[in-house]
């Protein structure tokens, strides 16, 4: 699916975050959310937000517990519980102190 919206996520020139792939989607249960995070840039300043279309935000996720887990390529994959929610289209935010990538998701039962 392409990209929905992306603001302005560099630093100095340096992309920090990335939503390189959410999978699957459409979803049912969980998601899984591929970051490429820039290198050097600390987890702590990165929190995942899933927004609906009208903007309220239903699910926000600081990813600093992950603080060491990037893979060797650069990517983190963030797990989300979609259970809770309804049917339906949704974003996916990657915000970092430098910006925010985004991308939609879609939501089936």
């Amino acid at each position: 699916m392409a990209k929905s919206t992306r603001s302005s996520d560099s630093y100095a020139g340096l992309k920090i975050v990335d939503i390189a792939k959410i999978r699957p989607n459409p979803a049912v249960n969980n998601i899984t959310v591929s970051l490429v995070i820039a290198n050097g840039y600390a987890l702590k300043n990165i929190n995942i937000e899933l927004v609906s279309l009208t903007g309220e935000v239903l699910l926000s996720n600081d990813i600093s517990a992950l603080a060491g887990v990037a893979m060797p390529n650069g990517t983190t994959d963030v797990q989300l519980d979609v259970r809770s929610l309804p049917q339906g289209v949704y974003i996916v935010h990657a915000r970092s102190l430098a910006g925010t990538d985004s991308e939609m998701l879609v939501i089936v039962r």
